[in-house]
C-alpha cells in the first residue's frame, strides 16, 4: 500500500494565506465537520464536488467544516483551517473523485487512527462518503463509511445533515443504530447494513434552484486563480465508455441569466472563469454567456469540448481571454472503432474545427485517445498516428493516450480490461509510428494504475478496507 504523505500545517498556513475565502469558517459551534479530499491539494481545490460540500457544510450555523487533503512526503494529518487533527472531528466526510485515491483514504483512515471497516466503529466520529466514483460503484466506499451519498449531494445532504445534528452527540451504539436507521429511508443514502439495494445514483430535481461554482479561490488549484462555474449535469450524447451519460442523469443545462449573479461575485475576485461541463460546448446559450463575459473582459477558458458543437464565436471568446490551447477527444484513430463507441465523428470534422482554431488564434491542439478499446485492432491503432501527422500539419499537437478502462453501469461494463501484451505492442507501434515528427508530443497511461483503476472500479466492500480489489 501507498506510504501516507499528508499536508503538514506550515504548509497548510501557506495555502491559507493565498486563498481567496468566499466561505468564511465559524469559531463556534456544536459541530465540527472534516472534509477530506483524498489527494492533493491543488487537484482537490480543482474540484466543484468538494467546493459544494464545503459550502454546504459550512452553510449550517452549528457546524464547523475544516479541509484535509493528502499531500505526498507529508508528515501530518492536520485540517488547513485549525491543525486540528481528524481524529478529533465529530464527522469525517471524504470527497472522492477517482478510484485510486480509495488507497489514500485507507492511509488516511489508519493515520488517524480510526478503525476503517464501519462494523468496528461504535460511536464519532461519524464518517460519510460521496463523490464521482459513486455513480458508476459505490460498494467500495459502502465498505468504511457509515453513510454514502449516492450521486449528487445538494438534493440528500441537507436532510441527512438535520437528523445528525437531532442525534448528536452520538455518545452510544444505539444512538448511532438509530441515527442510521433514519437516515436510510432518505432516497440516494446507502447505509452499509441497513440498506439492501445498489441504488442509482439520485440527480437533483431542480438544478435552477442552486449554483456550483468556487467558493474558495487559489493560484495554488490546477486552474490557477480561476473562479469554476458548472454549467450542467449530465450529458446528451451517451457514449459507451462514458459514465457521464449512463450514470449522471438526464442532461441538465443550467439557465444562464441564473448564473450572471454567481459570475459577478466571481469576477469581483478574478477575471479568470472556468466553464465547467461534461462538454462545454453544448450548452446551449453558450454564444450568449460568452458575450456576456467579453464584454467585462474576463479570461474564459473550459474544461472540455465537444467537436460538433464548436463554433467560431467560442473559439475567438477563448482566444481573446488568452487561451492558447484547444482539447478535443477523438477516443479512436478510426472512424469505424468511433462508431462502435458510439462517437460518430469523422477525421475531416475534427480537422475542419483544428484548422478553424488555428483561424482564430489558437497555437495547438490537445488530443485524447484511447488503446484497448473494445473490438479494437493494431490497424485501429495505427490510424492514430496517421490521424495525428494530419492533424500536426495544421497545428502543433499534445496526444495523450489512456487505457480504455471498462466502468459499471456503461454499455461496455462487461469488457475485460485490455491485456498487458495488446497495450504494450500497440503503445510502442504508434511511438515508431510518430517518432520523427518534431509538432507532435505524446503521453501514454501507465497500465498498473489503468489495472488498479479497473479492479477497485468493479470491486466491492473489501477494497479500501484490504487495498485491493474484493469484488
Amino acid at each position: 500500500m501507498k506510504t501516507a504523505g499528508y499536508l503538514a500545517n506550515d504548509t497548510a498556513a501557506a495555502y491559507v494565506r493565498k486563498e481567496i475565502n468566499l466561505v468564511r469558517v465559524k469559531k463556534n459551534a456544536r459541530c465540527t465537520a472534516a472534509l477530506v479530499f483524498p489527494n492533493r491539494y491543488c487537484v482537490g481545490m480543482s474540484n466543484l464536488g468538494m467546493h459544494t460540500l464545503y459550502e454546504l457544510l459550512n452553510r449550517r450555523p452549528e457546524i464547523r467544516c475544516e479541509r484535509f487533503f493528502f499531500e505526498p512526503r507529508k508528515k501530518e494529518l492536520l485540517g488547513l483551517e485549525s491543525g486540528r487533527p481528524l481524529a478529533a472531528f465529530d464527522i469525517v466526510a471524504f470527497s472522492v473523485a477517482y478510484e485510486p485515491d480509495y488507497l489514500n483514504v485507507a492511509a488516511i483512515l489508519a493515520h488517524a487512527g480510526l478503525r476503517a471497516a464501519w462494523r468496528r466503529r461504535t460511536t464519532m466520529p461519524l464518517i460519510l462518503s460521496g463523490g464521482a466514483v459513486t455513480y458508476s460503484n459505490v460498494r467500495p466506499l459502502a465498505g468504511i463509511s457509515d453513510i454514502v451519498v449516492c450521486g449528487e449531494g445538494e438534493p440528500v445532504l441537507p436532510q441527512c445533515l438535520d437528523l445528525i445534528l437531532e442525534a448528536a452527540p452520538l455518545t452510544s451504539l444505539r444512538k448511532k443504530e438509530a441515527l442510521l436507521d433514519a437516515v436510510a429511508a432518505i432516497p440516494g443514502i446507502v447505509v452499509p447494513g441497513v440498506t439492501r439495494a445498489d441504488p442509482q445514483p439520485l440527480p437533483a430535481a431542480d438544478i435552477h434552484a442552486f449554483n456550483t461554482v468556487s467558493r474558495l479561490i487559489t493560484p495554488l488549484a490546477e486552474f490557477r486563480s480561476t473562479y469554476l462555474v458548472e454549467l450542467s449535469r449530465g450529458c446528451p450524447r451517451g457514449c459507451a465508455f462514458c459514465v457521464a451519460g449512463a450514470a449522471f442523469g438526464a442532461y441538465r443545462p443550467r439557465r444562464w441569466e441564473n448564473l450572471i449573479p454567481a459570475l459577478i461575485e466571481g469576477l469581483a475576485y478574478t477575471r479568470n472563469i472556468g466553464l465547467v461541463a461534461a462538454a462545454v460546448s453544448d450548452y446551449p446559450q453558450l454564444p450568449e454567456l460568452c458575450d456576456w463575459l467579453r464584454a467585462r473582459q474576463a479570461a474564459v477558458s473550459v474544461s472540455s469540448l465537444r467537436v460538433e458543437t464548436v463554433t467560431r464565436h467560442l473559439l475567438e471568446a477563448l482566444v481573446a481571454g488568452g487561451q492558447q490551447t484547444v482539447t478535443f477527444a477523438p477516443e479512436a484513430g478510426s472512424e469505424s472503432l468511433r462508431r462502435r463507441l458510439r462517437k460518430d465523428i469523422s477525421d475531416a470534422a475534427i480537422l475542419e474545427k483544428i484548422e478553424l482554431a488555428r483561424q482564430c488564434g489558437i497555437r495547438r491542439v490537445k488530443l485524447y485517445f484511447m488503446l484497448g478499446l473494445p473490438e479494437e485492432t493494431d490497424a485501429d491503432a495505427r490510424a492514430i498516428a496517421g490521424f495525428l501527422r494530419r492533424a500536426a500539419a495544421i497545428l502543433p499537437v499534445r496526444a495523450a493516450v489512456g487505457i480504455f478502462v471498462p466502468k459499471p453501469r456503461t454499455p461496455f461494463a462487461a469488457v475485460p480490461l485490455a491485456s498487458f501484451k495488446t497495450v504494450r505492442v500497440r503503445t510502442r507501434a504508434l511511438l515508431h509510428a510518430v517518432r520523427a515528427e518534431p509538432e507532435i508530443t505524446l503521453t501514454f497511461a501507465r497500465y498498473p494504475e489503468a489495472k488498479l483503476d479497473w479492479e477497485f472500479s468493479q470491486g466491492g466492500e473489501g477494497v479500501i478496507l484490504e487495498g485491493r480489489c474484493a469484488g
